[in-house]
């Protein structure tokens, strides 16, 4: 992907933003990004990261496919939110086993869920990817579509989310302990793990689903 282009996207929605009122330092320190990194990135100097893209979907609304693409529209607006579609990122799997590594971000499908399930989600703050592997059944198994909800990161226990270890990036019950958190399975053939690294959790799981 050329950086300049992404980099004039990027001008191009602080810009449109609540009507152009975010200087870059203001924008910067909104998107709690550091003004030397923004800067760079407005300049065509430094790679999107994934992260980078989920900071401008979930605090400003910005749609991924336009910034990565130019398809669509800048930002996702609530009426299609209203609809129940979301992003489904089929190449990005997170193991419910011993890790897997994933790549670039990628393109999303967009998938249509029911209404009724809409209720329970915040769908402009939902993404959708599949499981791999078998750690967590029987409650989630081998190639089931997880909705994640990327704006919950803040650890609860005993709940489940997508957490990312360098490269890895796994599905796992989690659980504070002194000093430490605790990865669980579900599956009682995997042993739990302490995370003792430095660790991002993606958000967490809210709903999964077999996709036939």
């Amino acid at each position: 992907m050329d950086r300049k282009i992404l980099a004039n996207r990027l001008k191009n929605i602080r810009r449109s933003y609540k009507e152009g009122e975010y200087r870059q330092d203001s924008f910067a320190e909104f998107l709690n990004i550091p003004l030397a990194s923004y800067k760079s990135l407005e300049l065509g100097k430094a790679p999107f990261s994934l992260e980078r893209i989920d900071v401008l979907k979930v605090k400003v609304g910005v749609n991924p496919t336009w910034l990565l693409y130019g398809d669509g529209e800048m930002f996702l607006e609530d009426e299609e939110n209203a609809k129940g579609t979301i992003p489904y990122y089929n190449d990005i799997r997170a193991s419910a086993g011993f890790g897997a590594i994933n790549g670039e971000a990628s393109k999303p499908e967009f998938m249509h869920i029911p209404p009724s399930l809409c209720l329970d989600l915040h769908v402009n703050k939902t993404e959708a990817i599949k499981c791999s592997g078998d750690s967590m059944y029987p409650n989630i198994k081998d190639g089931d579509v997880m909705f994640i909800d990327r704006s919950d990161t803040e650890l609860k226990d005993g709940e489940v989310y997508v957490v990312r270890m360098g490269d890895e990036v796994f599905v796992k019950r989690l659980f504070r302990v002194p000093g430490k958190v605790l990865a669980k399975s579900d599956n009682e053939n995997y042993p739990a793990f302490d995370i003792d690294g430095d660790f991002e959790i993606l958000g967490r799981v809210i709903y999964s689903m077999q996709r036939v």
